[in-house]
């Protein structure tokens, strides 16, 4: 795996304990901070440590990949120089892996190789974890006390092995039994909503890491976010912030036009060459593909109702347009008139996202519709 997808996928991963400690202990009074300082970064990669505030404060290590000694030395030397004199006895110490450690952190040769490591990083770089160590406790290096502090640290510290795949699913498992009680018929919803609460935490960490600052949600601003989601996704309204849906699609659309395998994207160059425009109303078709999985099997009439109201739309605006159609007029004044359906919202991006739906293979013939007129 190259370098920048280990990356990404190390912050994936990241993220992802990170929601999972956010709803395995959502509370009054708690509070979780995603930080990523540069001075505790681990191997210089993707690492941070995540600070997770309540009545039982603590840190953090998340890890993905393997984590072998000389990364786990920089881990706890991470944690001896953030620890200070007036920290709590009860302070936790977590470590969170993908994978099974090689070895084991409570061994008594295992830990004297820890003070060993620190002990010979005496002449290292100022910037070393290690060296910060060796200055930070030179004092009880020297006295020969370190390796019993050490010693009493690490039994401290709780590994847990969490695979991402566990992961996801031990997440979405809480967040159903907590916040999606109140969906009833559609399961397909109950993973929606749980991805749009995923997908505002993630956004919010974006901007906070964007501007340089630490991401903190406390327990109102979680609750909010949940009422958002619920609000958005239930058995009787789907609803999406397109802005977002629009940065997480906007690769897929782009592949999608440059590729030029959907009929979809032949009608739209039909309208506008335009790239942009394309790749815009392709975004605005994905959109309610999504929505349409979600209602399709249970309420298979509501989602025919729609496409049959959005075929109709376009035969009526064929009829006022007359004999002479001008390509431009027939997609634009169609895409005007209103899909009468109180469960997809009336707004010009879910009703083109249906009517390029139309075009497409994937609709019913008795639905289709094109955008081609051959008497301009």
């Amino acid at each position: 795996m190259a370098g920048g997808i280990v990356a990404q996928y190390g912050f994936l991963y990241q993220r992802n304990v990170f929601l999972n400690i956010i709803l395995a202990n959502l509370g009054m009074g708690k509070m979780f901070v995603f930080e990523g300082a540069d001075d505790i970064d681990v191997e210089n990669t993707d690492d941070r440590i995540f600070k997770i505030a309540n009545e039982k404060s603590g840190y953090v290590q998340v890890k993905s990949g393997n984590v072998n000694k000389y990364c786990f030395s920089k881990i706890i030397g991470n944690w001896l120089i953030l620890e200070t004199s007036d920290e709590d006895e009860n302070t936790m110490y977590r470590l969170i892996v993908e994978n099974e450690l090689t070895y084991d952190v409570y061994n008594s040769e295992i830990q004297a190789e820890l003070r060993d490591a620190y002990i010979s990083a005496k002449n290292a770089k100022k910037s070393s974890i290690c060296k910060k160590v060796y200055d930070k406790y030179k004092e009880e290096i020297e006295s020969g006390k370190f390796l019993s502090i050490l010693k009493t640290f690490i039994s401290k510290i709780d590994v847990q092995i969490f695979p991402m795949e566990n992961l996801t699913n031990k997440s979405m498992e809480i967040f159903n039994d907590n916040y999606n009680s109140d969906i009833q018929i559609y399961d397909i919803a109950k993973e929606k909503r749980y991805e749009r609460f995923q997908q505002y935490i993630f956004a919010d960490i974006d901007l906070a890491l964007k501007d340089k600052k630490k991401y903190v949600l406390d327990f109102a601003k979680c609750i909010q976010i949940i009422g958002k989601c619920k609000e958005e996704i239930s058995d009787k309204h789907y609803k999406v912030d397109f802005s977002q849906f629009k940065k997480k699609k906007e690769d897929l659309a782009k592949q999608i036009v440059e590729e030029a395998a959907w009929q979809e994207v032949r009608e739209l160059k039909y309208v506008n060459p335009s790239e942009t425009f394309v790749i815009n109303e392709i975004i605005k078709e994905l959109l309610y593909k999504e929505f349409r999985s979600v209602y399709i099997k249970p309420r298979k009439v509501d989602i025919s109702n729609i496409e049959q109201s959005a075929k109709e739309n376009y035969k009526e605006t064929c009829n006022e347009l007359g004999e002479k159609i001008n390509i431009h007029e027939l997609f634009f004044n169609t895409i005007k008139k209103t899909l009468g359906s109180s469960l997809l919202e009336d707004s010009p991006i879910y009703r083109n996202g249906c009517y390029t739906y139309l075009t497409g293979d994937e609709a019913e013939e008795d639905v289709k519709i094109t955008w081609r007129v051959d008497n301009e």
